[in-house]
């Protein structure tokens, strides 16, 4: 959906071989004490963390969590990112990258109010993030 320039979040697009190239990430791992790999149910995130596990022999994948998926954007998944972009234009201060990424909350509240069936808040994205991480406390 990236390299189509649409709005992905729960949308369940395979991992490109482009993608496949850069879990480098695995190699940065080597030297942290993490040893269990999480991710979300998506397809993409599976092959990522299964990936990493071939590479770095000392993490382990233990499971996959709906609650981990990526924000939910409903009525706007697949839709062009310009289209958003334009939104965002008339309803924020500032629509760079680095603003909209420490504002979190302000953009998906934004997004939120503004499409038809309405987005995942920021309330309702942590609180499903908190949920998994929950479950996840019970496990280890």
């Amino acid at each position: 959906m990236n390299k189509l320039n649409r709005i992905q979040g729960v949308i369940d697009s395979p991992l490109t071989k482009y993608g496949e190239k850069y879990v480098v990430v695995a190699k940065a791992l080597e030297e942290t004490s993490m040893q269990n790999i999480y991710s979300s149910d998506s397809l993409r995130t599976v092959k990522t963390a299964k990936l990493i596990e071939n590479t770095n022999k000392k993490l382990h994948y233990i499971s996959d969590y709906e609650q981990f998926r990526e924000w939910n954007f409903r009525d706007l998944e697949g839709s062009k990112i310009n289209a958003l972009t334009k939104l965002l234009e008339t309803k924020m201060q500032d629509t760079s990258f680095s603003y909209l990424n420490s504002h979190l909350d302000v953009l998906a509240d934004t997004i939120a109010q503004e499409s038809t069936v309405k987005t995942e808040t920021y309330r309702e994205i942590s609180d499903r993030l908190l949920k998994g991480l929950n479950t996840l406390k019970y496990l280890i």
